[in-house]
């Protein structure tokens, strides 16, 4: 692939990101999405992880995708302070504390092969709150944008300069994340109504 093709899948998947995030915050702010703040602080941690592990791995111009997520997420994270679920459960907070516990192998050993299978386990963990506040309020995520952002990291991954393992694979992880919540959503909503 050359250069110039990397760019443009760059340059396509930057703007499709910027989309998914201002629709997402807009949704959010309006109370139609009621994002979790533990799915949101633990994928805060994990994109700086990423960005780290994609710039070790030589990801190239791809990684702008990468930042712009690592910025996004404590945006969402303190937003989902005020317009966030209620719904928290105990099981909630196990989930973020063992996520949170296992970022800990990555900060000891710092090898960038281990801190992408982590951040791919921990992504999966990190959406377990938010599928469980789904399952109960399929209509509080926005799906165009869960979905906007699986294009992006899909696109993301064809501009990746350097691709192996380490750089592709959180990317691939974000999109299988995102189908999944967009199938769980689907799915119950076919059972429970759009509130007014």
């Amino acid at each position: 692939m050359s250069f110039d093709l990397q760019t443009i899948f760059a340059i396509i998947s930057l703007a499709i990101a910027f989309y998914s995030a201002a629709i997402y915050l807009r949704s959010t702010l309006n109370g139609e999405a009621r994002p979790h703040i533990y799915t949101w602080v633990i994928w805060s941690i994990l994109a700086w992880i990423a960005v780290a592990a994609q710039f070790s791995g030589g990801a190239g111009i791809a990684i702008i995708t990468m930042m712009l997520t690592a910025i996004f997420c404590p945006i969402m994270s303190v937003l989902s302070l005020k317009y966030g679920t209620k719904d928290k459960t105990k099981f909630d907070m196990i989930i973020l504390i063992v996520s949170l516990t296992a970022i800990m192998p990555w900060l000891v050993t710092k090898d960038p092969f281990l801190s992408v299978i982590m951040i791919c386990v921990i992504e999966m963990m990190a959406i377990i709150p938010t599928m469980r506040k789904s399952w109960n309020d399929p209509w509080g995520e926005n799906l165009k944008s869960y979905f906007a952002g699986a294009v992006n990291f899909s696109l993301s991954t064809f501009a990746i300069a350097n691709f192996t393992f380490v750089t592709a694979a959180y990317p691939l992880a974000i999109v299988l994340v995102n189908s999944s919540l967009i199938a769980v959503c689907l799915y119950r909503r076919r059972f429970i109504s759009k509130p007014n």
